[in-house]
């Protein structure tokens, strides 16, 4: 019997996803969305596979009620925020629904109901949150036979571009939504760090970064993702002092992205009318405000600001140009937010000066062509012109890489540290997949697979814990080249 898979969205990790399903000859999948042009990339790709396409507005709840429907099972790949829409219908219609996000505060609060009616709303099933809840729980369920416990969870994941294509001051290329990996790095997060509670508001999250050596090849540096105690009891992890859940960038990519947090790049307010049609006049208005607000930052007062760090710098009149003005002056004001504490730690005052020069720069933000789209938010407009300055070309390719570090105490009492990496490179370089489309996509695709096959016995609002669904992931992701290397060693000292 044909079995009917509504695919919502048709961005940058949904190909691998049709594809794994498009394998089985029962499976038919609409793609609804509401851009035709990635919709005509995946038609075009899958030209003469069970594959058709619409446009549809989520927020047309008539239409997507009627294709809900007419479908099996519902893939919502459409920003976090439009998740309860599709899953308020799905649940009133009665189909089932799997997506890679996040379990939200309203998936959590219908999960009974879900339950009650028999339904399965998958979540938390791509890369980050996916495969590391995966792994977590193949060790998990290893150690807990031989009656051993964990006592301390380090997971660390990033997508990131491979190392021969790192040739910018931002560290960085995106091989997803510009304005989500933003929006990603500006939670505030809370962990379980030795027995403590540490915790930082948004705006220093992604700056109070974990520096030690993830990867012996790479360059690498960590900053707390959102909330790791729920963890704790998702995993069973009663003994563990430590439970900490993190994400991955080259070192010295998050103080490029706290530099545009600092100019006020990070606004979701709608800027008014068309009173600025380029970056220059934006952002000449807020250098203005900038020092008729804050005299200690001005020009001349600059040096008031870093006496406490016995540093100096030169006056912005000793610049010979209007351009090379506009970016110390951007570069001094995003300077000025930073605690004098992370300038001394991260080569002082000067070195970072001239780095975040380098970054405004880098994006030619005192460039009369380089113009505001008009009618957005400053966070909307930044993550356009990042997108055009950061995509990773056709010739390029990206990287993931996931680290899950254990600590475990046998039941004799030895103490024992276990770690899992999963190092996966792009092939879009050569006409594949991304490393985040494959690692994203095809978890998903595989539990959806999974639910069409009735092979998924709970009901509710889930997430990828079960053994028999990890160990198939797991091997399914092997044939797709995506592999864990594990490693084990005696801790002398704990």
């Amino acid at each position: 019997q044909e079995r009917k898979i509504l695919l919502l969205g048709s961005g940058m990790v949904t190909a691998p996803f049709i594809e794994y399903l498009l394998k089985d000859a029962k499976n038919r999948i609409t793609i609804a969305s509401d851009t035709s042009i990635s919709l005509d990339e995946n038609l075009k790709k899958f030209a003469g596979k069970k594959l058709a396409g619409t446009i549809l507005d989520i927020k047309n709840k008539e239409k997507l009620d009627k294709m809900i429907e007419e479908h099996d099972l519902v893939a919502s790949f459409v920003p976090p925020f439009l998740h309860p829409v599709v899953a308020q219908s799905c649940l009133q219609i009665g189909r089932n629904m799997i997506t890679t996000s996040y379990v939200s505060d309203y998936m959590n609060s219908i999960s009974k109901e879900a339950e009650k009616k028999g339904l399965i709303f998958m979540n938390e099933i791509g890369l980050d949150p996916g495969l590391d809840h995966i792994l977590t729980h193949k060790v998990l369920y290893e150690e807990e036979k031989k009656g051993n416990k964990i006592i301390s969870l380090e997971s660390w994941c990033g997508a990131l571009p491979a190392p021969e294509v790192v040739n910018s001051p931002f560290l960085y290329k995106f091989s997803w939504s510009p304005k989500g990996a933003l929006v990603a790095m500006n939670n505030k997060a809370s962990q379980l760090v030795n027995g403590k509670v540490v915790s930082f508001e948004p705006n220093q999250t992604i700056i109070n970064t974990v520096n030690k050596t993830f990867h012996p090849g790479l360059n690498l540096e960590g900053y707390y993702n959102r909330d790791s105690r729920p963890y704790i009891k998702m995993y069973d992890l009663k003994d563990a002092h430590t439970v900490v859940r993190g994400t991955l960038r080259y070192k010295g990519s998050t103080f490029a992205i706290q530099c545009l947090k600092h100019i006020g790049l990070y606004d979701v307010n709608k800027l008014e009318g068309n009173k600025h049609q380029i970056w220059r006049t934006l952002l000449e208005e807020y250098i203005k405000k900038e020092e008729e607000s804050h005299s200690s930052v001005s020009f001349g007062g600059i040096n008031e600001y870093l006496k406490d760090c016995n540093l100096t710098v030169k006056e912005g009149n000793q610049y010979n140009s209007e351009e090379a003005s506009f970016y110390f002056s951007l570069a001094r004001h995003a300077l000025a937010k930073f605690e004098l504490n992370y300038i001394k730690s991260n080569g002082g005052y000067e070195e970072l000066l001239e780095k975040a020069v380098q970054i405004f720069q880098f994006l030619d933000l005192y460039c009369s062509n380089n113009k505001l789209v008009g009618g957005l938010s400053k966070l909307d407009e930044i993550s356009i012109l990042l997108e055009k300055k950061l995509k990773i070309e056709s010739s390029e390719r990206d990287m993931d890489y996931m680290q899950n570090e254990y600590v475990i105490r046998t039941k004799e009492g030895k103490v024992f540290t276990r770690k899992q990496d999963m190092l996966v490179f792009g092939n879009q370089n050569k006409g594949g997949y991304s490393a985040t489309a494959l690692t994203v996509g095809t978890p998903a695709a595989i539990g959806a697979q999974m639910i069409l096959d009735g092979r998924i016995k709970e009901r509710g609002v889930l997430t990828p814990t079960g053994e028999e669904l990890g160990r198939i992931i797991l091997s399914e992701m092997e044939k797709v080249n995506v592999f864990v290397t594990e490693q084990k060693q005696i801790r002398v000292k704990f």
